[in-house]
């Protein structure tokens, strides 16, 4: 079932990327402040979901973003994960408005088991508190592509992939990775 979502999901973002954009968008109309809903996958089998927010920092073909990520996915039977990730982007936009980013975040992951956890002490099973904040460095990149709706308004399909570090990790730093698939849409 979960393949059929990501399969269907991802002829939509293809469908999205190859639409050809009607009239002609200037640099200094693309969004200054949008919103995006989308699909996140961290090593793709384990499903989420990301809302953010984003605001231009300046117009042109070469900007920089800043962006807040709300993350939330699951791994079944393990834990559930809400991740808060601010990012600095940089976007390069071509002649034909698609573009291409590359972000460096430092957020804060939440992790909690997926079911109640108890420890054995002094003869009973006392419930104890089953979450962690852990430190998430995160670096990623995207492409996109800019499409001009019939009331001026802009909608922007994304694709990308980042990885992110988890810390500590038994001491350690754990890599993950991630692909994202969303869309966003013009505010201001």
């Amino acid at each position: 079932m979960r393949n059929r979502q990501f399969l269907l999901l991802s002829l939509i973002f293809t469908f999205l990327l190859s639409t050809k954009v009607k009239g002609q968008i200037s640099y200094d109309d693309l969004p200054g402040i949008s919103i995006g809903v989308g699909y996140f996958g961290e090593l793709i089998t384990h499903p989420g979901l990301v809302i953010y927010g984003e605001v231009a920092l300046n117009k042109g073909r070469n900007q920089l973003l800043t962006r807040l990520n709300l993350i939330n996915y699951r791994h079944k039977g393990h834990t559930r994960n809400h991740l808060l990730l601010p990012e600095i982007i940089f976007r390069r936009n071509t002649k034909k408005l698609n573009h291409w980013e590359a972000s460096i975040g430092l957020g804060t992951l939440y992790q909690k088991a997926d079911s109640r956890v108890y420890e054995f002490e002094e003869g009973a099973f006392i419930r104890k508190n089953s979450g962690w904040f852990y430190f998430a460095p995160s670096l990623g990149v995207r492409y996109g592509r800019t499409i001009s709706l019939s009331n001026g308004n802009i909608l922007t399909p994304n694709i990308g992939g980042r990885l992110f570090y988890q810390y500590p990790f038994n001491d350690f730093w754990l890599l993950r990775t991630a692909i994202d698939l969303s869309v966003s849409y013009q505010i201001k």
